[in-house]
């Protein structure tokens, strides 16, 4: 909530610090825990902040009621997906869709080939430059 946040302090440079942690924080729960929360609310996520302006606000997790956990191959092929989008590498997302196990048995996966490619080759799919903070606090 926009105004809960303001009312806290919260200035744009905090809330980009806090998106890149929700971020990172997915990533590491995807990746290395292979166990994360499946329900990400604003009742479940809070922002303490601190007194201290050198020290940024903290993300914190309320509710893991809901949460599912990722085999070896779902985890690795999370980042593999990654990695192919920023390669525009339609055979590498492939690959780890299949590694992670949500195609079907019988996919014509040179069907999906030329959809990825296409997707990449078009344009549907862009990556976003990350935003460079010249005065960055944290």
């Amino acid at each position: 909530n926009d105004a809960k946040l303001d009312a806290a302090g919260i200035t744009q440079e905090d809330r980009e610090y806090l998106a890149e942690a929700l971020a990172r924080s997915y990533l590491r729960q995807f990746v290395t825990n292979r166990f994360f929360s499946t329900d990400p609310h604003p009742g479940n996520l809070g922002v303490e902040v601190f007194n201290d302006e050198d020290r940024p606000p903290r993300l914190v997790f309320y509710d893991f009621g809901q949460a599912c956990t990722l085999s070896k191959d779902q985890s690795l092929g999370i980042l593999e997906v990654i990695e192919s989008i920023i390669d525009l590498d339609a055979k590498k997302s492939v690959s780890a869709f299949n590694r992670m196990g949500v195609l079907k048995d019988n996919a014509d996966l040179d069907k999906v080939l030329a959809k990825v490619q296409s997707n990449y080759d078009s344009g549907r799919l862009k990556v976003k430059k990350r935003k460079v903070r010249n005065s960055a606090k944290y």
